[in-house]
């Protein structure tokens, strides 16, 4: 089978590339994940892929997406927790037709309200939600939220709806 993945192999060179993989190679405590959704955080991943980042331990060949969804498509021989065909959130996976997780790190959507789509925001929606959780935000207290890329955008509704005006 082909895999297709986005990367940024020097700072501001970024290409599709597309690999042969064999499901077979699988490891029996690890899972063959189809993305269905991947969730583009502009403002860091271009930091990253331009070179730009704050983070000391910034690397190439660097693999943007770190917020995604989809469903098992193969589980390894030990695989107990998961099926085919689950619906599942993928972290760390990259912006990626297929990835490959241990099974544990997989969290499985079992609510099938739950579209696929949205699903995809849970992992980005962490950071921003986290931070204003931390800020112990009272009824009608005024936020300053600098920046409104996604993560601010998300910062902001959360905000508000703990209250901040």
């Amino acid at each position: 089978m082909k895999i297709s993945y986005v990367v940024a192999e020097t700072p501001g060179s970024v290409a599709l590339k597309t690999v042969d993989y064999d499901p077979e190679t699988l490891k029996p405590d690890e899972v063959l994940l189809k993305n269905e959704y991947s969730i583009i955080s502009a403002g860091t991943e271009r930091a990253w892929i331009m070179g730009n980042s704050n983070n000391p331990g910034q690397h190439f060949p660097f693999h943007p997406g770190y917020s995604a969804s989809g469903r098992v498509a193969a589980i390894g021989s030990e695989v107990t927790n998961l099926k085919v065909g689950d619906r599942v959130l993928i972290t760390w996976g990259g912006h990626r037709s297929y990835t490959v997780k241990k099974a544990y790190s997989v969290f499985k959507i079992t609510d099938d309200s739950i579209d696929l789509l949205d699903a995809a925001f849970a992992h980005i929606v962490s950071f921003p939600m986290l931070g204003i959780r931390r800020l112990r935000l009272e009824i009608g207290e005024s936020v300053m939220i600098a920046g409104q890329g996604i993560l601010g955008v998300i910062a902001l509704q959360i905000a508000a709806l703990s209250g901040a005006v």
